[in-house]
C-alpha cells in the first residue's frame, strides 16, 4: 500500500474474513490457493486435496461481510463430478442463506483430471508413484472434469428470484459478461 500510495488502506491478518470485524463490504475479490494436493506441503499454494477447500470457506462465509448488492469475485479451480455440478456445489456452501445470493461461473478453461495430474507430475509438484492414489480420489470424489473459473456471486438488494448459471468461453465473455466496471 505504501509503494503504491494508497491511503484509505487497511491490512489485517486472520482466518478468511474474521480480520474485517463485521464490516460489510460491497465487492470482494479473492484469488485463494486452489491447487488439488494429495499432501500440503506449500503455504499458498494448496487448496485441499479437491482444490476447493479454500474457495469453499471463502463462499460458506459470505453472508456475515457481503452487502446487500454486494459482490464477490474469485478466481478459482473448481470441479464437476457425477452428482452434482461446480455451481450446484458453489449454491450449497452458502448454506441456508442461498436464496440471497445469484451465482454466475464463467469457465476459462476445462482440465481433465489425468491431464492435470501428468501436469503436476512433470512440474515436480507431484510424483508418478502416486498416479494411482491421484485415481482413487477422483473416483471417490466422483470428479470427472475441472474447471478453472471465476465465479461471481451476488446478494440481492431486493426481494426476487436468484438464479445459478454456467457459462463458458465465447464471442460476449468479456469485463461486461462478469458483471466487473470499468
Amino acid at each position: 500500500a505504501r509503494l503504491n500510495g494508497f491511503e484509505n488502506f487497511t491490512a489485517g491478518c486472520g482466518d478468511t474474513y474474521e480480520p474485517a470485524g463485521g464490516v460489510m463490504f460491497d465487492r470482494i475479490a479473492a484469488h485463494p490457493p486452489y491447487v488439488p494436493v494429495l499432501n500440503h506441503t506449500w503455504i499458498y499454494h494448496a487448496g485441499g486435496n479437491d482444490g476447493e477447500q479454500i474457495t469453499r470457506k471463502h463462499v460458506e462465509d459470505l453472508h456475515k461481510v457481503l452487502a446487500p448488492g454486494g459482490r464477490f469475485y474469485c478466481r478459482c479451480l473448481g470441479s464437476d463430478r457425477a452428482d452434482s455440478p461446480f455451481e450446484q456445489r458453489v449454491r450449497e456452501w452458502l448454506g441456508e442463506r442461498s436464496d440471497e445470493f445469484d451465482v454466475a461461473i464463467h469457465v476459462i478453461r476445462v482440465l481433465e483430471p489425468s491431464t492435470y495430474v501428468l501436469a503436476s507430475i512433470l512440474r515436480g509438484r507431484t510424483k508418478g508413484e502416486e498416479l494411482a492414489e491421484w485415481g482413487k480420489l477422483f473416483e471417490k470424489l466422483k470428479l470427472f472434469r475441472f474447471l478453472a473459473s471465476v465465479v461471481v456471486i451476488q446478494r440481492r438488494a431486493e426481494e426476487r428470484p436468484v438464479f445459478t448459471i454456467r457459462r463458458g468461453r465465447g464471442p460476449r465473455f468479456d469485463v461486461e459478461e462478469l458483471g466487473c466496471e470499468t
